[in-house]
């Protein structure tokens, strides 16, 4: 089947201008002007000052992620998966949810395999690890090389924090196998600290949650990854959701590796 879409504001990583989009059997064969012969194409669309463009990527979605036995997210992956279409995105990443305590990486990923059966664009998963240990490791490496899930997602806080060590042994797992680690960051025992203080002192207001929180705990914690990716040989680290001016590494990483070059 041939599609023609005319006269779109076409744009690429490359350019923005206005053409045709030819589309045979569902691929994206030409972009040009191809106004003759319009009785040619099975279906024509005329797109005069619309911007043609391809569907987003949100890589950070969380549908049906059950905070606890009490709490979910509003959006199923229907739900969610349908206002991202009316939006122009057509894939989405989800991060998994943690499982029971000791389930190993495939237990939650099965389960959200059949979640997702529900929605109505593509999508993938980041993986999550809630212990790290031998068995664990080389699951994580069997995933990200055979079964199209790269990224996978540690927590330095929260239920199943995981370590600076064990942080340390991801990394190089992750950076063996091809894959990325991302992490969410923040001191742990400086949150919960400021979290119990506040809670115990009768403060309990909202804006408590944000000042058990501050900034500086955000901005140790990635300082910290950032340092146990550069001994981990450079491995790959993504960083997700960052709220705090200080916790932007770019200028400590180059001044990192220039420190560390000149040390070997």
């Amino acid at each position: 089947m041939k599609k023609l879409i005319k006269n779109g504001i076409i744009v690429n990583d490359e350019q923005t201008i206005e053409a045709d989009l030819l589309i045979v059997d569902d691929y994206i064969m030409a972009i040009g002007d191809f106004s003759n012969n319009l009785e040619s194409y099975d279906e024509v669309y005329d797109v005069s000052g619309m911007y043609v463009m391809p569907g987003m990527i949100d890589s950070h979605t969380h549908m049906e992620l059950q905070q606890s036995h009490e709490f979910r997210s509003l959006d199923d992956f229907y739900t969610g998966t349908v206002a991202a279409a009316v939006g122009g995105t057509t894939t989405i990443l989800d991060h998994i949810g943690f499982g029971p305590e000791g389930s190993n990486l495939h237990y939650s990923i099965e389960k959200y395999h059949e979640k997702a059966k529900k929605s109505v664009i593509d999508y993938g998963f980041h993986g999550v690890i809630q212990h790290v240990d031998d068995q664990i490791l080389e699951e994580l490496k069997q995933i990200v090389r055979e079964e199209g899930i790269p990224s996978f997602k540690a927590y330095s806080t929260y239920g199943f924090k995981i370590g600076d060590s064990d942080m340390y042994r991801l990394l190089e797992a992750m950076k063996d196998a091809g894959g990325l680690l991302t992490v969410h960051c923040e001191n742990d025992e400086m949150t919960n600290y400021l979290r119990n203080y506040f809670i115990n002192t009768g403060r309990t207001d909202a804006i408590y949650h944000a000042l058990s929180r501050p900034n500086e705990t955000e901005a140790e914690s990635v300082d910290t990854m950032i340092n146990l990716a550069l001994m981990a040989e450079d491995a790959p680290l993504y960083i997700v959701h960052t709220s705090s001016g200080g916790s932007n590494g770019e200028d400590r990483i180059c001044t990192r590796k220039r420190s560390r070059k000149s040390v070997l």
